[in-house]
């Protein structure tokens, strides 16, 4: 309980952050003989209590179960010192001039001095969630929503990728606040894509999404009004941050698990991602390839074909050929010309001229050529 104690009380690690950015090691601060006896005192202070801690989380994992009161003062420790303020990553978002592309105000993710020590109050609630020692009624929605938020407005990506990674273990542990849970996760990228918002670290945002993409097959059918509403309103305009290459693998696994699950919404979810500009044509066309695998090319609307086809003939003259190669890969699927038959005059005249500017280009000029012949025979 003494050390418990100890490590409750909140260590505010600014005034020192200094040294520890130049030195990691106690030893290392002492022989430099830059700190003043009373700072010295203080960073003392931290070093042992992360002893204390590894020496806790070694012995909690000697028992069987926590009595109450000991539970309460480390939910108490924990609070203390996670539970804070990231005032440098406020931010207010920006629109450039185009305004379907929004800038996210994303910060280059810092590295904080405190993590090295914070990272041992993570571990320590690791292993007692791991060892089955806390229970669902030790846990409130206070604290559910402070600890999740982390993931998505702590300065230090280190940080914000180990809570976000906590997201499954909590899940698969404590069933009864599942509700909460995803009431956070859906408010943090609610939060990341609203116009007005705390700028958030995208390499979390897709731990995040990783996990809605694991909670996605688990839903009933119908879907619910309020999932739905997720798709259109949180999920499609992701694909305009600046930031969607870094998390659009996980973005593009939610919306295939989305058309896995509800066929009827591959309109919805064509219209949303080929509507307006994007930050990144290649991550974009790898999303066109996955939905046109599973989608039911028959549904896809008259309107939402003709952007398919715009988008298609734009990469194929563009001056990447990475992005003109993976234009031809699509345009060569047999689902894409089935596509083409079905809207057969809205679509040959805009992908063969696509193909023969392709064609003018070196470098991919022989699978153009391939393929352009293929198209005057449909």
């Amino acid at each position: 309980m003494k050390k418990l104690n100890c490590c409750s009380e909140f260590f505010d690690f600014k005034p020192f952050k200094e040294h520890f950015k130049a030195k990691q090691s106690l030893s290392d601060i002492r022989q430099s003989g830059v700190a003043s006896a009373g700072i010295l005192a203080k960073i003392e202070t931290v070093f042992k209590r992360d002893g204390m801690l590894k020496e806790m989380g070694d012995y909690v994992l000697t028992l069987e179960s926590l009595p109450d009161d000991a539970v309460g003062k480390i939910m108490k420790m924990l609070r203390s010192n996670l539970f804070r303020p990231f005032p440098s990553r406020t931010a207010v978002v920006s629109k450039t001039e185009n305004k379907n592309l929004y800038d996210t105000g994303e910060k280059i993710p810092l590295v904080e001095a405190a993590w090295v020590h914070l990272r041992n109050f993570y571990e320590f609630l690791q292993i007692i969630v791991d060892a089955g020692l806390l229970r669902e009624e030790h846990i409130d929605d206070r604290f559910i929503t402070w600890f999740f938020n982390t993931a998505v407005l702590a300065d230090d990506n280190r940080e914000a990728c180990f809570v976000a990674d906590l997201l499954p273990t909590f899940w698969a542990k404590f069933p009864k606040i599942r509700q909460s849970i995803w009431r956070t996760v859906r408010s943090n990228l609610s939060r990341f894509v609203s116009p007005c918002r705390k700028s958030c670290i995208p390499s979390a945002v897709g731990n995040q999404l990783q996990f809605v993409s694991n909670r996605i097959p688990e839903w009933p059918l119908p879907l619910r009004e309020e999932q739905t509403h997720f798709l259109r309103l949180v999920l499609i305009p992701m694909h305009r941050i600046k930031a969607y290459p870094i998390y659009s693998s996980w973005l593009q696994l939610c919306l295939v698990r989305f058309l896995e699950k509800e066929g009827s919404l591959v309109n919805l979810i064509f219209e949303g991602i080929l509507s307006g500009d994007h930050t990144c044509e290649s991550s974009l066309l790898n999303e066109i390839k996955a939905l046109m695998a599973i989608g039911n090319i028959n549904e896809i609307s008259q309107s939402n074909a003709e952007l398919l086809f715009g988008c298609i003939a734009k990469t194929l003259r563009s001056s990447d050929n990475k992005v003109v190669r993976k234009g031809l890969d699509i345009a060569s699927s047999n689902r894409f010309l089935e596509l083409t038959e079905i809207h057969r005059e809205l679509s040959l005249p805009v992908i063969r001229m696509g193909l023969q500017c392709a064609i003018e280009n070196n470098s991919v000029r022989a699978a153009a050529r391939h393929i352009l012949e293929r198209f005057y025979n449909v």
